[in-house]
C-alpha cells in the first residue's frame, strides 16, 4: 500500500514484457530454429524476473532505520518484521508477475500443451522468482547502503547468468571455473524449464 507505484510497475512489466515475449516468440517451429528460440525465451524468462528481483533490496534497506529504532525502542522482536517484509515482498512483487508472465506468454511461444507442463513451468518461474530475491534480501541485510547492495546484486545475478547454461556450454567452462556453474540459480531454473 506504502508504494504501490512498485507493486502496479510490476505488474504491468510482467504484462507488457510477456505480451513482447510471447509476441516475439509466437508460435515458434519443431525445427532446430524453434528449438533455439524457445530456449532463448525461457532463458530471457528467467533474466527478466532475476533483475526485477534486484527491487527487493528496497524493501529491506529502506526500513532497516526504522526497525533498528523500533526494536531499540521494544515495540517487536525481530521475526515479525522479517516475517511481514517477505510476505509483502513475496506475493504481491515476486509470485504474481511470475504467474502473470508465465501465463501470458506460455501458450503464446506454443510450449507443451499439457496442464501439467504448464503448471511446472508457472512453479519454476514462481520458484526462481523467489530465490533470486531472497538472495537479494541476504545481500540487503549484509549491506548497508542501497547503492552498494544493487551493484553487488547485479553483478552476482550477471555473474549467475553467465554459467546458467545458455551462453556457454556446462563443458566448455575452464576446468577451474566450473564449480561457479553449481552455485547459479539461472542453471538450475534453466535446466528445469528446458
Amino acid at each position: 500500500v506504502r508504494d504501490t507505484s512498485l507493486l502496479v510497475l510490476h505488474v504491468a512489466v510482467a504484462i507488457i514484457l510477456g505480451l513482447f515475449i510471447g509476441g516475439l516468440y509466437f508460435k515458434v517451429t519443431m525445427a532446430l530454429a524453434g528449438f533455439q528460440n524457445r530456449a532463448g525465451s525461457l532463458f530471457f524468462m528467467l533474466a527478466l524476473l532475476g533483475f526485477s528481483s534486484i527491487s527487493a533490496l528496497g524493501a529491506f534497506t529502506d526500513t532497516r532505520t526504522l526497525f533498528i529504532k523500533e526494536r531499540s525502542n521494544g515495540y517487536y522482536p525481530p521475526t515479525p518484521f522479517i516475517i511481514s517484509t517477505l510476505i509483502f515482498d513475496l506475493i504481491p512483487l515476486r509470485i504474481v508477475p511470475a504467474i502473470l508472465l508465465g501465463c501470458i506468454s506460455y501458450f503464446m511461444i506454443g510450449l507443451s500443451s499439457a496442464l501439467v507442463a504448464f503448471f511446472k513451468f508457472l512453479l519454476i518461474l514462481v520458484l526462481f522468482n523467489v530465490s533470486t530475491a531472497m538472495f537479494c534480501l541476504v545481500i540487503a541485510a549484509g549491506v548497508r547502503t542501497t547503492g552498494i547492495a544493487s551493484l553487488a546484486s547485479s553483478i552476482v545475478m550477471l555473474f549467475m547468468m553467465l554459467f546458467g547454461g545458455f551462453m556457454i556450454n556446462s563443458s566448455n567452462i575452464p576446468a577451474a571455473l566450473t564449480w561457479i556453474q553449481y552455485l547459479s540459480m539461472f542453471k538450475y531454473g534453466f535446466e528445469a524449464l528446458a
